[in-house]
This record gives C-alpha cells, structure tokens and sequence, in this order.
C-alpha cells in the first residue's frame, strides 16, 4: 500500500485516511505527509463496541469502522470531488458514507478473498479457535457477498491471479485487474561459510507464528545434526508469548522483534525460509526475500500465487524432513549451479514482474483509463 501511495503521488494528490492500531503508529505521520495532501488518523473501536456489533457482522470489518472517519469522508468527498475512492480490503467498505458508495467512483483494492483466508487460518488452529474463525469466515463470506451485489464498484484488483480468477468464478465480477506485490530488488553476495537462516514476517499472525514454531521445533534440530552452527533468525515485530516459551534457551534461534531497518538481518543470512501453510494471497515475505538476492526454501502454500516453481526458482517442501534437508543442502552447498541457477532465475522473475515501478505504473495506467471512460 505504502509502495502504491508514494507512487501515485507524484502526479496526483494523495488524501489518505487510516485506521492505526495504536497511537504510536501516529509517529510515521511526518513520513507520510511528505507524499500526501492530507492524512487523517483514526483508531479502531472499543473491543466491547466491535463485540457488540459483530453478532451478524464480521469483527474483522467492525472493528474498522470508526463514525469520526465516516463523516468526514461524506464531508471531505464532497469538497475535494477526487477522480477515485481507493479502499483497501472490502471490510472497509462498511466505514463508508452513503454519498461514496453511490458516486461510482470506487476502486476495491480486495488483496486477497478475505473469508477464504480466514478460514484458511482457522484450518490451522484447533478447538475453540478453529469454530470462532469458521463463524467469522461464514460472516465475511456473507459480508462480501452483500457488498458485491449491492454496490457499484468500478473495479476490483488483486495480488495473485489464481485469487483474482477464483473472484471471478465465484461471484460473477470481471472489472477485475491484477496488480501484484512488489519489492525493493537488490544484489546481495553469498557468505563464505554462513549457516544462518532468516524467517523475517508480523509474528502475531497465526500463519507466521504457527510456521516459526515448525522451523524450531521440527527443523532446526534436524538441520543441527548436519550444521552444528546451523542459526535462525526469527525477525519481525510483536512475537507472542507462546513462539518466546517455544524458543527459551535454544541458542540456535534469535528473536529480534521490531527492527528499524531487515537490510542487516538479511546480509547475516545465505538462506530465508518462509515456512507457511496457513492463510491466503501472496505471501510478500517471499517476494521481499527473493528481492533480496536470497536462496529460499519455502512451502506450497508460500509460492501460491506466485510464478515461483519448485526447483526452478527455489525450493518447495512440505513435510519437515524435506524441508530440512532443502535448508541443509543450502547451507552447506550455497554455490552449487544448481542452488546458483535457480537464485538467478527467480531474480530475473523479479525483475520483469514484481518490481514496483512497473507494477506501478501498470495501476496508475488502469485507472487513466477508467476516468477517461467515465469522463467520456
């Protein structure tokens, strides 16, 4: 989103309006008025408030619609009369004022089929959990089924094809376009006699933390009896208390939390993993990987979405003793051809594909066209 902004603002004026989960996410405010004309914050509601209003709706989309930022959207459209309304996942639609969602103006940035991905998750928990995302997913679903068929929205992009035609299928849409995620590209060198291993992703996300989880309890000991120095970095913010028990006094894994700048972290590393099995869209922890010149060892469901092919560009295992040895061979070989011709084949995907200029500017391009036809 942030790549997308910061393009679109060099010929156009940018009015952003957020939701942040805490007050200090305020502080990247001076950042991101250097490229828009306005931003405006607002937090999330009461856990009660959401609670309450979730009996038929889904938490994940009311507990995102705040009054304050409804109003002065119906206020502020009427004044600044924008080309588009571009929303960011379809659970904010519901924040919207009226005036919007009949302007025909509007532009759904949907990612991914959220209900799908919802219950993608729950499929990885067990109990309690499990039954409380199948219910949210079958709210989402009827959510976004309502939306669909009730509000006019001119066009709907998302991040992976196979997402983008399964939206299709399913509900009848084509102003479909597929605007990919992206990533800073960059060359990194191989390290003589480096065995370290980066997994870089939010922590708190189930999908993440189930999959750090997998890399320290059933890969790394394999790893270790072939790599003795064998170590996992475990980058990203807002680790929980259950990954932190899993990982106590095991010296081989490092927990680094929030860090200000991962270009370090990844020069530490020959090998990122990306250990996903849970969730949906594309994962951009492996398109930030691979941008970063990395070999990578990944699961079925992290290339899914993605033109990445096992043993072409990377490695793909899903069970833990062929993941293991994918990261052993890895580590111990990271300049075999094989290992050396798959690195350059999926940088030259990432070159021709998911770098952010052209993905930019293929939006930007789309949406030209859309109000030259409306304007017509």
């Amino acid at each position: 989103m942030w790549k997308r902004i910061s393009h679109l603002a060099y010929r156009n004026e940018i009015y952003l309006y957020t939701i942040v989960d805490a007050e200090s996410e305020k502080q990247y405010a001076y950042e991101i008025k250097k490229y828009c004309t306005e931003v405006k914050f607002y937090s999330r509601r009461s856990i009660l408030s959401s609670l309450l209003a979730c009996i038929r709706l889904p938490y994940p989309a009311v507990s995102r619609w705040n009054s304050q930022l409804t109003e002065d959207l119906r206020i502020d459209f009427r004044k600044i009369n924008p080309d588009w309304v571009i929303v960011d996942f379809p659970q904010m639609i519901g924040a919207l004022p009226e005036n919007i969602l009949r302007s025909q103006r509007l532009v759904l940035n949907q990612h991914n089929i959220e209900f799908l991905s919802l219950r993608s998750l729950g499929n990885g928990l067990g109990g309690w959990k499990r039954k409380i995302y199948e219910l949210i997913s079958k709210q989402m679903e009827h959510y976004e089924s309502s939306i669909y068929q009730k509000i006019k929205i001119s066009l709907f992009t998302f991040v992976s094809s196979s997402d983008k035609r399964y939206f299709e299928n399913r509900f009848g849409k084509h102003n479909t376009f597929l605007v990919p995620v992206g990533a800073e590209i960059r060359e990194c060198k191989i390290k003589a006699n480096c065995h370290n291993l980066i997994f870089v992703a939010k922590m708190s996300y189930p999908a993440n933390e189930e999959g750090a989880i997998w890399l320290v309890n059933d890969i790394m000991p394999q790893i270790l009896e072939k790599v003795p120095d064998a170590h996992l970095y475990l980058v990203g913010k807002e680790p929980r208390e259950t990954l932190i028990k899993v990982c106590k006094d095991k010296k081989y894994v490092e927990i680094t939390g929030t860090v200000d700048n991962l270009k370090p972290y990844y020069e530490k590393c020959n090998l990122a993993v990306v250990p996903i099995m849970t969730g949906g869209g594309v994962n951009v922890k492996l398109l930030e990987a691979l941008g970063q010149d990395k070999l990578v060892v990944t699961t079925s469901k992290g290339i899914e979405g993605t033109d990445f092919k096992n043993n072409i560009h990377l490695k793909v295992a899903d069970n833990p003793n062929d993941f293991a040895c994918d990261c052993i061979d890895i580590l111990l070989n990271p300049t075999s051809n094989e290992n050396m011709q798959r690195r350059q084949r999926a940088r030259d995907i990432m070159i021709n594909k998911y770098s952010w200029d052209g993905i930019c500017n293929s939006f930007e391009n789309k949406l030209k066209q859309l109000t030259n036809s409306y304007d017509d």
